[in-house]
Order: C-alpha cells, then structure tokens, then sequence
C-alpha cells in the first residue's frame, strides 16, 4: 500500500498552465550569425581518440559555453568563438593564461 497523494494545487492561478515564461528580449540587440554567451562554465582537454575529426590529431582545450536563451551548455573550441574576450576572461578567473589573437 502507498500513501494517498495530495491534490496538487497551482500555487499561481491564471498561468495557463505553463511552466516555462517567454524569454523577453526587448531591448536587446541580437546578432543574426552567432549566440550570445552568457558564461563559460569549464574547460577541459578533448581526447584526440575520441573528439571530432574537425579538432585534428592533438588534445584540444574545449569550453562548456553556457548559451543566452538555450538550456543546455555546450563544449566548444577555441576556433568556435568570434571574441577571445569572453575566453581570455574565463581562463584569467580560472588562473589560465591568456590567448592571444591568432590572425592568419
């Protein structure tokens, strides 16, 4: 025998229903060839063995970017990203060196 559930009650009445509010963008500008990084949140070297042909025969450093307006981070190399600042911002917090531009 299992305990008798409770009648669920909505704590907010008039909702509809749903569970998840719009994300409201008003006022922003969103660039139309990228995602907005709303933080990095670890690093970690791929496994040559494992990570994608695309990332060659070396170990790569790969970031897990947190997206503005997506759930679920994902892990990304350096190459992914239009600006080093955001970058260079997470490794100075984590104690890693800086990078440095690499054009051409």
């Amino acid at each position: 025998g299992g305990a008798s559930a409770a009648p669920v009650r909505s704590l907010t009445p008039g909702t509809g229903g749903s569970q998840t509010q719009p994300l409201d963008l008003t006022g922003e500008e969103e660039e139309d060839d990228g995602y907005e990084i709303e933080a990095i949140l670890a690093h970690e070297l791929s496994d040559p063995r494992t990570h994608g042909p695309d990332l060659g025969a070396e170990a790569v450093m790969l970031y897990l970017v947190k997206w503005k307006g997506y759930q679920n981070p994902t892990w990304e190399p350096v190459g992914s990203f239009d600006d080093l600042g955001v970058v260079n911002e997470y490794r100075v917090g984590v104690g890693l060196p800086v990078l440095l531009d690499e054009d051409g």
